[in-house]
């Protein structure tokens, strides 16, 4: 029970995998930053949560952006939606920031998954930003099954 009196939920969590690189430098703007190999997911009615953290930056002087997403065995997550991150700055500075990226994706079959880190095109561009990941710090991934009831909601 929270201090106001609410109800608490604990999303149960399992099967947990980490996935850590320091100095990852990787400057392409278009493509896998960081591919995180393989993970065993063991049920097909469990959610695949994962989250990222890492330094990244968007090198522009006009209203460019990076997008960076994981990508499950070839594809973004489309249940309930994508796991991105979007980094968009207008000045043509080298500023390098903390991302943290997280999100559940449901649908996946248990087995074997293919999990990646990418950076693209935001949503609605046809240009990008000078896209930057890692830099001088250690990255981390984490993936876990959880299991969730709840509703999906859209905004």
């Amino acid at each position: 029970m929270a201090p106001d009196g609410k109800t608490l939920y604990r999303l149960p969590q399992m099967n947990v995998a980490t996935f850590g690189a320091f100095h990852l430098t990787v400057g392409i703007n278009r493509g896998v930053v960081w591919d995180l190999g393989s993970y065993r997911k063991l049920y097909t009615n469990s959610g695949l949560r994962l989250s990222l953290s890492c330094g990244a930056r968007a090198k522009t002087d006009s209203e460019e952006c990076c997008r960076f997403f994981f990508v499950i065995n070839n594809a973004d997550c489309s249940t309930p939606g994508p796991i991105e991150g979007v980094i968009s700055m207008n000045v043509n500075s080298n500023i390098h920031r903390p991302i943290l990226i997280e999100g559940i994706c449901e649908g996946i079959p248990a087995g074997d998954v293919n999990l990646s880190v990418h950076v693209g095109y935001c949503k609605d561009q046809v240009s990008i930003a000078d896209c930057h990941f890692g830099h001088k710090s250690y990255d981390h991934v984490m993936a876990s099954e959880v299991y969730a009831e709840r509703e999906i909601i859209y905004f």
